[in-house]
């Protein structure tokens, strides 16, 4: 019989509410957490639920209005707990109501009680290809529970846990961010995750390359780029913009300490005297297991300084600092600068020779426009040298498959993805694997076990792919320009032998679905919008169609050399 729990009473501790919920049956208190922000549009597609009222909810699984709840903690008694009672605020609440630390107050039985932030999955994709499904379900179940007899603090990141004393790696945080915020609820996850990156950021903007903070000094490239990035990919995906108000200023300074840091439009350059990063973490250009990547560490430090300037002044024009927007478009015109002179040969080829260099230029455009052909042209040849595999590591892995289909060669991008033998993504899934590993050579079948003093097989940075895969294959995309799927761009584009293929979304507004399915000669598309919501469907003939909120039938000639 299912269990279920009256609303008591609910407490707004700064930028989250706290919803006090009683078990019926057995007088247990449950804490959901819900994103104040968001609260209204979440609540508004559900009956208001408000104080005076008592509504019945269900205790086994959390509200469905609820972005990102916390689990149920078991605790004794019927008075809330400390703190909350009294209207504290969440930075001095206790630390168990941050979501990072074991509960001692409210778990009795210590050794049994498992502390989780529950993910409420909000999307699903499907198609015919039986890896593809179980790479898609792979990066969604990067996921422990960790009961919290640990000696260490407890943190589950995203879909993800560490074994870095609950620490959130900044890097992986950043380039899976975009999958997480689609099939995931992950905004409660990232408002939280912003005020800890507040607290570790030292006076002159400088961070960590973890949170919360182990160390004062700057995470490098990459890592401590995720103070920008992050934010930005929650308002793509939400469209919170109180985020990003809120924590402007700390990403201000956090850029402005970054260009403080380059010397003649360069960053981390050698004798540069503070760390110049982690590279392409766990590439596979360089030695076997090594962790450091063959792409020049000033590379990849002033190509992010470029990228992360760019964004950032988005988000500054999109909040009216125009003054600063400008300035920051400059920030990225000296770091552009800077690459081209260090980096690109008077005949416009890149002077470094690896897949991330050439993902990194022009993802980001930081090359002239006419000489990304030909650096496109070379990024294929690169690929072809190992057989259409990836080198890549973190931070060029996410960008593989988008730069190839920005490019016109998606057909390549599903070479690449469906690539079975090592190194790719569906290699681990052919080879048994539920989860991300953290290394594409964690395991080999020649060389067995990677190193065991770093080896995760519950990692999810390579898990990013989803991102494309739900962009791509299931064509089902946000706007930025009209964020948290207020307008979204579907674009299905076929490739790989798939015949059909379906995603799913529990946006804020709604449930979005794309279907398509390739009967003959033709291409067949069903669209599922929410009230309130509009869309741009483009079909493979290159046709385009606005859609309104309902459900839509659209059609076109499939030619077989598509």
């Amino acid at each position: 019989m299912e269990q279920h729990a009256s609303l008591l009473s609910s407490t707004q501790c700064g930028d989250m509410t706290v919803l006090y919920l009683l078990q019926e049956s057995s007088g247990q208190v449950g804490l959901w957490l819900v994103p104040t922000a968001l609260q209204n549009r979440v609540v508004s597609r559900r009956p208001a639920l408000t104080e005076p009222e008592v509504r019945r909810l269900p205790w086994s699984a959390p509200p469905a209005w609820a972005v990102d709840p916390l689990v149920p903690l078991r605790c004794v008694g019927d008075d809330p707990p400390a703190g909350f009672a009294q209207g504290r605020t969440m930075r001095s609440a206790p630390q168990e109501y941050q979501l990072r630390y074991r509960t001692q107050e409210l778990a009795r039985d210590a050794g049994e009680t498992a502390i989780v932030t529950y993910l409420e999955r909000d999307d699903g994709l499907a198609c015919e290809h039986r890896l593809i499904h179980r790479q898609d379900d792979a990066a969604l179940r990067v996921r422990v529970i960790l009961r919290n007899t640990t000696p260490h603090p407890v943190t589950v990141a995203m879909l993800g846990s560490f074994a870095l004393g609950g620490i959130t790696p900044f890097a992986s945080a950043q380039v899976f961010a975009p999958t997480a915020a689609f099939n995931m609820g992950v905004a409660a996850f990232f408002t939280k995750w912003a005020r800890d990156c507040d607290d570790a950021q030292q006076p002159d903007g400088e961070l960590p390359d973890v949170v919360p903070a182990r160390t004062t000094t700057d995470g490098g490239p990459g890592w401590s780029d995720a103070r920008v990035l992050c934010p930005w990919a929650m308002y793509v995906a939400y469209g919170d913009i109180p985020l990003l108000r809120r924590h402007y200023a700390s990403m201000v300074r956090w850029l402005e300490w970054e260009a403080s840091t380059m010397r003649d439009g360069l960053r981390c350059d050698d004798g540069c005297g503070y760390f110049q990063g982690y590279s392409d973490w766990l590439a596979l250009d360089s030695a076997w297991q090594s962790v450091w990547s063959a792409t020049p560490r000033a590379f990849i430090g002033t190509a992010y300084v470029a990228h992360s300037a760019g964004v950032l002044a988005d988000i500054a024009a999109l909040l009216g600092h125009e003054d600063d927007a400008a300035r920051f478009q400059r920030i990225r015109a000296t770091a552009v600068g800077g690459f081209n002179r260090e980096f690109v040969a008077p005949s416009g080829r890149l002077g470094v020779q690896t897949q991330t260099a050439h993902l990194m230029a022009l993802a980001w455009d930081l090359l002239p426009e006419e000489a990304r052909p030909a650096a496109f042209d070379r990024l294929l040849a690169l690929l072809e040298e190992r057989a259409w595999h990836l080198s890549t590591g973190f931070l060029g892995t996410p960008l593989l498959c988008p730069v190839l289909t920005r490019f016109g060669r998606v057909d390549l991008a599903y070479k690449v993805f469906l690539q079975q033998d090592y190194p790719g993504w569906l290699f681990p899934v052919r080879n048994g694997a539920t989860t991300m590993w953290e290394r594409w050579n964690s395991w080999t079948p020649d060389r067995g076990f990677g190193d065991a003093s770093m080896n995760s097989f519950n990692h999810y940075a390579y898990g990013a792919i989803g991102r494309w895969m739900y962009d791509t294959i299931a064509g089902l995309a946000p706007d930025p320009r009209r964020p948290g799927y207020k307008h979204a761009t579907i674009v299905p584009r076929p490739g790989g032998g798939i015949t059909h293929a379906c995603a799913s979304l529990a946006s804020l507004h709604g449930r979005i679905e794309t279907s398509w399915r390739i009967e003959e000669d033709r291409f067949l598309l069903d669209v599922l919008l929410p009230s309130n919501t509009t869309a741009t469907a483009s079909l493979p003939d290159g046709t385009t169609h606005e859609l309104r909120a309902g459900r839509h039938s659209l059609a076109c000639t499939w030619m077989r050399n598509e």
